[in-house]
């Protein structure tokens, strides 16, 4: 089943006209518990040290958690991705009236990689800022602006995300047919490789394909566990470390900026298709990285990056 359609939802780039999200923190800053806002907990929900600056204003400490693959950078694009746009529904959360619990399901991403390439990624904590605000009356729609700061202080990653919100008790009506037993778990899918069914490589694309099982899903979401968009990402940029393995072995990459769509759920015992293709640019011009997830015949996920290769000596 779709996810709602995208009503209503206005440009919220104005919203920013005060600037990023502010890169310090207030010493009047606040705890900011959202267990019961929310709908995603661990291991999906991994931020640390959630404070709220000021209502739909929050930060948040990153650790990396996966590997970065042939990325050359302190953390993943998907990683990123993910506790980015955890900490904005967050801070989206802090501003919403309506009680109780809601879904905050990633629609769309836009976002510009700042972040030098690196031989080896730093171990140290990675700060996370997010600013939100809702794009309607009825609050079913929010837009978040986070950034990702590098340990030295500097914007390593721009997001802006939307998000459908939808609360609780709709959810459940919507997506009864996907109710399942979950529980709490040790088990940590963001620390492993994904376990592909195939990969295919040729000299101008890639493809692979993976089940989703539940060991895929903890914490996204309890009840109804389904694929995070942040696993779709992983899926996308790890079959492309496949097709620099066979076509480029000494190459690595970082983006440049991208846009990334998801249109459906993926729901527990469905297929995955994944194809990416690496389009060339002319010389001293970033490359294009295209990637589509598709579920039989249904498109759920886009990836359209740029990005530039990197040798080996570099």
């Amino acid at each position: 089943m779709a996810i709602l359609p995208n009503r209503g939802i206005k440009q919220a780039d104005d919203l920013w006209d005060a600037g990023e999200p502010s890169l310090s923190i207030p010493p009047h800053s606040v705890p900011l518990d959202v267990s019961g806002r929310v709908c995603v907990t661990p291991p999906y929900f991994a931020l640390r040290n959630v404070r709220q600056i000021l209502p739909g204003i929050a930060t948040a400490s990153v650790y990396r958690e996966s590997d970065v693959g042939r990325q050359a950078s302190n953390i993943s694009f998907a990683e990123a991705g993910r506790h980015m746009a955890i900490l904005g529904l967050c801070a989206a959360s802090s501003l919403n009236p309506n009680p109780g619990r809601h879904y905050y399901l990633a629609r769309t991403v836009h976002g510009e990689w700042l972040a030098p390439a690196r031989r080896e990624p730093t171990p140290a904590a990675l700060e996370c800022r997010a600013k939100a605000a809702f794009d309607d009356r009825r609050h079913r729609h929010a837009t978040a602006r986070a950034v990702i700061l590098g340990p030295d202080g500097t914007p390593e990653i721009r997001m802006t995300v939307r998000y459908e919100v939808i609360p609780e008790r709709i959810f459940a009506r919507l997506f009864s047919t996907h109710a399942a037993a979950t529980g709490q778990t040790s088990d940590n899918p963001y620390r492993r490789r994904l376990p592909f069914d195939r990969i295919t490589v040729d000299d101008e694309s890639v493809s692979a394909s993976l089940t989703v099982t539940p060991d895929l899903c903890p914490g996204h979401f309890d009840g109804y566990p389904a694929l995070p968009a942040s696993i779709i990402g992983t899926a996308m940029t790890s079959v492309f470390d496949e097709f620099l393995a066979k076509n480029n072995p000494s190459a690595r990459w970082t983006p440049t900026t991208y846009q990334f769509g998801a249109r459906e759920l993926a729901w527990v015992g469905k297929t995955m298709d994944v194809s990416v293709e690496l389009v060339p640019a002319p010389i001293h011009q970033n490359h294009i990285l295209q990637a589509t997830v598709r579920i039989g015949a249904d498109v759920i996920s886009t990836l359209d990056m740029r990005i530039q290769l990197i040798s080996g000596d570099e």
